[in-house]
């Protein structure tokens, strides 16, 4: 089954409008909770209470605070009621005894999605119609990907977020069990999401600990959502689209605790070549709230430039480095002021890397960390350096 579709739906755009105010007031009534102290253990996964407004909410700020959205981008909280009625929000939450002086609940994290089925998809499409406004687009994007797959019984994962306090804590991976165990009770043997191939914290999660797979060249997708606004203004939204066997439960890749010198004592080449680079932060970032006592010091931000990559390899296994702080704020505003942008830099040539190998038949199955032979500066993160690995199918 073939279906067009895409959403340019004019109508009431205040309906759409993220209500700040309502915001700001939830915000003041904000649970309290010492975030730096929450583990594993505190948090609940659950969907999200769709006639919950303060839930709803709490999803909307996590958008601008995981995502740096803006409003035009923002899934409000009528928007994210569609999205729960024909697919699944779900919400990370702070279990009662890590929350103290507030009855109302904590999240810590989310993800949302739709069953690209034709019933989920076309439910949703006349939903977001009947609703009116202005859709975001990387929705718009979304409906119009997955209308060509619709025949299939797929869920489609949209879009997860955590607290940047709480990175890392495994959050991420707990939602997306959550879905997985929906997706295989309802029958649905596959889970679909994009990601950025450039940010190897995701590249990490979802190839390493939860064993997804970036299978064919038509999983690489060129400018994805097109321009959108927050940390990709004027970036190409390059994406990978990786899909995940529900059916796997508990089943960690059987790469998952191959290092980097494994990989390369058993044959695999590494096909490019980086070098370190300083950029200059500017005071004026220096001097944001939100950035005392996390910048460093100097001024300065740490980051690698690709300066070389093979596309003519042929080895079985092959290893191609990417950033390790792509998407971070410092990075991003060091890069901004740059006629050069070394991000932008790197978007075009892993591109090319990505495209040709796909396209030849390897898999995009791994990502693993590598640690400098010296420490060449305190603020690259304890010299860690990432490597996708791909293998021939």
């Amino acid at each position: 089954m073939f279906l067009v579709v895409s959403i340019v739906v004019k109508g009431s755009v205040d309906k759409m409008k993220v209500d700040k105010s309502k915001r700001d007031k939830l915000k003041s009534d904000k649970s309290e909770i010492d975030e730096s102290k929450l583990v594993v253990s505190d948090i609940v996964i659950r969907p999200v209470d769709l006639d919950s407004q303060i839930e709803l909410e709490q999803i909307v700020d996590l958008q601008v605070e995981g995502w740096n959205l803006g409003e035009e981008d923002i899934l409000t909280p009528e928007l994210l009621k569609i999205c729960g009625n024909n697919g699944l929000v779900v919400g990370a939450f702070a279990n009662d005894d890590a929350i103290s002086n507030s009855d109302n609940p904590f999240l810590v994290g989310y993800a949302l999605g739709f069953f690209s089925n034709n019933s989920g998809l076309v439910n949703s499409v006349n939903d977001f119609i009947e609703f009116g406004g202005n859709v975001p687009a990387h929705i718009d994007k979304e409906f119009a990907v997955y209308a060509q797959r619709c025949d299939r019984d797929v869920f489609y994962s949209h879009m997860v977020a955590t607290r940047k306090s709480l990175r890392g804590k495994g959050i991420g991976a707990l939602l997306k069990s959550f879905q997985r165990d929906e997706c295989a009770s309802l029958g649905m043997g596959v889970i679909e999401w994009t990601y950025d191939p450039l940010i190897s914290r995701n590249g990490k999660l979802n190839l390493n600990k939860l064993g997804a797979k970036v299978p064919a060249p038509k999983n690489y997708v060129r400018d994805y959502y097109g321009e959108i606004s927050g940390d990709y203004k004027g970036l190409p939204t390059d994406r990978f689209i990786v899909t995940w066997d529900t059916s796997k439960k508990n089943q960690p890749p059987s790469s998952s605790k191959t290092s980097f010198d494994k990989y390369v004592s058993d044959g695999a080449k590494v096909i490019s070549s980086t070098s370190a680079r300083l950029l200059t932060l500017s005071p004026e970032f220096l001097g944001q709230p939100e950035q005392k006592n996390k910048s460093p010091q100097s001024g300065l931000v740490y980051c690698r430039e690709l300066k070389e990559f093979d596309l003519d390899q042929t080895a079985d296994t092959i290893l191609f480095e990417v950033p390790l702080n792509f998407n971070e704020s410092d990075f991003i505003a060091a890069d901004a002021s740059l006629d050069s942008p070394v991000r932008l830099d790197w978007r075009t040539k892993s591109r090319a890397v990505f495209e040709t190998y796909l396209e030849r038949g390897y898999q995009v199955v791994d990502l693993v960390l590598k640690k400098h032979e010296t420490q060449l500066d305190p603020f690259n993160g304890n010299g860690l350096r990432p490597f996708y690995v791909m293998q021939k199918s």
